[in-house]
């Protein structure tokens, strides 16, 4: 296994994610060497933002000259990658090779032990949404190996990054993962409700960032500083069921928005309950009209 200094890198993936870890990782001075993607313009363009002299379509003998390489693809291509790997018969000995899933573990391309890989996972808990550079600094890197040598090169190359490496366990994979999407993709939802609200707004409206930005602050503020329990409020917390009948009202016409409002409220009951802004009676009249509400959406 190569020092951290002498270090060389490929991708296999030219997404999202190796938009931003590609010049991340040349700027804090490792060599990529190469850039591998089955749309050779994707590999192209990444290589040339980032001059890198080596982009190919296909997996290789290339390969053999890297110390590391990352898997930047989807899910759902992971395993498609490690058959193009197995089906290469190239030796791999000491080679470490890593995918960025956060719900996926090193198991899932174990079988590259086969032609002596060194499997991990490694993934940055940070949102990638465009094909751009995302700043990664100081964001947490999860990290998952059965090999120590392997975690202390990746955890070292975390911190010079200026990531935050830790390690996490093969099983509580999806459960961080779950964390991340809860924490990014369900507020995204949220907004995308938002925009359908102000669909309804004529133009003396103020914007949905200067009504909506102060409440949101405090919001987190509370979150992070008196945890989920204290910092709800609203209708729910209140057993306004009136309010809720007349929200649901509004946006009758959507029903997957109407499914998510009533999905959301009725998770929200249990909270209000053990807050005990509301009695076991208020909060089982709201959970039967959530409930049927949920079950005529569906």
């Amino acid at each position: 296994m190569a020092e951290m200094d002498d270090v060389k890198i490929a991708f296999i993936g030219a997404g999202k994610i190796a938009y931003s870890l590609v010049p991340a990782f040349i700027e804090k001075g490792f060599t990529v060497q190469s850039i591998i993607s089955r749309d050779i313009k994707s590999a192209k363009d990444l290589a040339d933002q980032n001059r890198i002299k080596n982009y190919y379509d296909n997996i290789g003998n290339d390969l053999i000259e890297a110390d590391l390489i990352f898997l930047t693809v989807p899910d759902d291509s992971i395993e498609v990658v490690v058959n193009a790997l197995l089906e290469t018969r190239i030796r791999f000995d000491n080679k470490i090779i890593v995918h960025t899933s956060g719900a996926k573990s090193s198991k899932d391309i174990s079988m590259l032990e086969s032609i002596g890989v060194i499997t991990a996972s490694f993934h940055i808990m940070q949102t990638f949404p465009f094909l751009q550079r995302v700043a990664i600094e100081d964001s947490y890197t999860a990290i998952e190996t059965q090999n120590e040598s392997c975690f202390s090169l990746l955890q070292n190359i975390s911190s010079r990054l200026n990531l935050k490496p830790f390690r996490i366990e093969t099983e509580l994979k999806v459960v961080y993962h779950l964390l991340g999407t809860i924490a990014s993709n369900f507020l995204v939802e949220k907004f995308y409700n938002i925009e359908n609200c102000y669909k309804k707004m004529n133009d003396d409206f103020p914007t949905s960032h200067d009504l909506l930005l102060p409440l949101i602050n405090k919001t987190l503020e509370n979150l992070m500083n008196k945890g989920s329990e204290k910092s709800l409020s609203g209708p729910i917390e209140r057993g306004d069921l009136t309010t809720i009948k007349n929200h649901l009202a509004v946006i009758e016409g959507n029903s997957d928005f109407s499914l998510s409002y009533a999905a959301v409220s009725l998770n929200l009951v249990n909270l209000a309950e053990t807050k005990g802004s509301i009695d076991r009676v208020k909060a089982n009249e709201l959970r039967k009209f959530l409930k049927q509400k949920i079950k005529e959406l569906i």
